[in-house]
């Protein structure tokens, strides 16, 4: 889909008297001048704008989606692919003399006017890729990432998993029914946050051995070490030298806890529910599909991840019905239900949306759906920030509709 725009402007300036021939030339060639510059004007001018005005319906699209889903209707994405703006110029000179010895009189008009248009080519969003990228586990790789923008361990654990080490999380269901259980895993969030600044979610630096098998050290070539950093591996050794494994140095997603935090009460809980070994100086996140307790002391931490749309039905809970869609039933009455209720009234803490018949004020994003309008209120820093974090999963889960692409913005500019 591609939509066009224009934006027209004009400047004009009027000059009478004393002015010569050679005064007109120097008024033409500055017109002329300016007509150079507008390449970087017109950059300056509307490079923040278009920025702006991109993440601001991505924003919208998201809320959207996210109402969609309370309703139980479908969801449905567009990408910016690419903006186009052109830019042109036009000048006229015009004007009137009279001729007597030594003297000019008369007027001159200069005119200038400038043309915006941008042409926005908009991609939906559908297929199996798009479906694969909503409806995929989480990477977890994305929970760090997620982390590592602030977002603190109970958020990234409670939220985006629904299994850790044999510890099940709960679900929301279409068909109005939960799975799952939530008092075990609301008390790992509560020790999460009774641990505080003491546990915390990033990278760490690894060398993984991917050939198990050990090569004595004198028996290593050239070609081997040559061979080895053209695969960006290298031979390392454990015992000073005398073997060697081939290894790769990566970056991997772990959980940290400080050593005060494993000595504390909230840390020892938290480690025995999790069946973690406190000798362990951190502990790998690995995405597993088995709901299974682990029989012994684990240096990981098994994590089964919620996908991006499962997130997005689970938020949705947080969307204010209106009142008469209630009664005529065209959205359900969750609050009736008996399961699920802790994990319903924490997200609802955390991210509320809320519905009016009018458009509202002091909404950081808004759309309207139904014949109501759907915002989340500019000064409920919480569920902004909620917000945040799935506008962001969304930007590293769902990619464009070109793996190597991004939007792109072109600004020519014509003369």
């Amino acid at each position: 889909m591609t939509l066009k725009n224009k934006n027209i402007g004009s400047i004009q300036s009027s000059f009478g008297r004393r002015c010569t021939a050679g005064c007109a030339a120097a008024l033409l060639v500055a017109m002329l001048m300016t007509g150079c510059s507008i390449g970087p004007m017109a950059l300056k001018e509307n490079h923040i704008g278009y920025n702006q005005a991109v993440r601001q319906v991505v924003n919208e699209e998201l809320l959207l989606n996210i109402v969609r889903m309370r309703y139980g209707d479908a969801t449905q994405y567009l990408s910016v692919a690419s903006i186009t703006s052109q830019f042109t110029m036009d000048a006229s000179f015009s004007g009137n003399a009279d001729f007597a010895p030594g003297i000019t009189t008369g007027g001159t008009i200069l005119g200038l006017s400038y043309g915006d248009s941008p042409t926005l080519s908009l991609v939906p969003r559908t297929g199996e890729e798009v479906a694969e990228q909503l409806l995929a586990p989480i990477n977890v790789r994305n929970l760090a990432y997620i982390a590592t923008l602030g977002f603190g361990p109970r958020t990234v654990l409670g939220l985006l998993t629904s299994n850790i080490n044999g510890v099940r999380g709960v679900e929301w269901r279409l068909d109005a029914e939960w799975k799952g259980e939530e008092s075990e895993l609301f008390r790992v969030v509560d020790l999460i946050t009774e641990l505080c600044n003491e546990i915390d979610i990033g990278f760490v630096r690894v060398f993984d051995p991917y050939m198990p098998l050990s090569v004595k050290g004198d028996a290593l070539k050239p070609t081997d070490l040559v061979a080895a950093v053209q695969t960006d591996s290298h031979w390392r050794s454990k015992d000073g030298g005398t073997t060697y494994n081939l290894t790769r140095e990566d970056s991997t997603p772990v959980v940290w806890i400080s050593e005060k935090g494993k000595a504390s009460s909230a840390g020892r809980a938290f480690m025995s529910m999790l069946s973690l070994d406190p000798a362990a100086p951190f502990y790998r996140i690995v995405r597993t599909e088995s709901l299974n307790r682990p029989t012994k002391l684990l240096d990981r931490l098994f994590v089964e991840t919620r996908s991006f749309q499962a997130v997005l039905q689970a938020v949705s809970l947080g969307v204010e019905a209106p009142a008469d869609d209630l009664e005529n039933g065209s959205i359900e009455r969750i609050g009736d239900q008996s399961s699920g209720t802790q994990f319903r009234e924490a997200l609802h803490r955390r991210f509320s949306i809320q519905s009016s018949d009018s458009s509202p004020d002091h909404a950081a994003v808004a759309v309207q759906y139904r014949d109501h309008w759907f915002y989340i209120d500019d000064h409920d820093h919480a569920a902004k920030t909620s917000f945040t974090l799935i506008a962001n999963l969304f930007d590293l889960q769902v990619k464009g509709p070109s793996k190597d692409s991004e939007p792109v913005l072109t600004l020519p500019v014509g003369g």
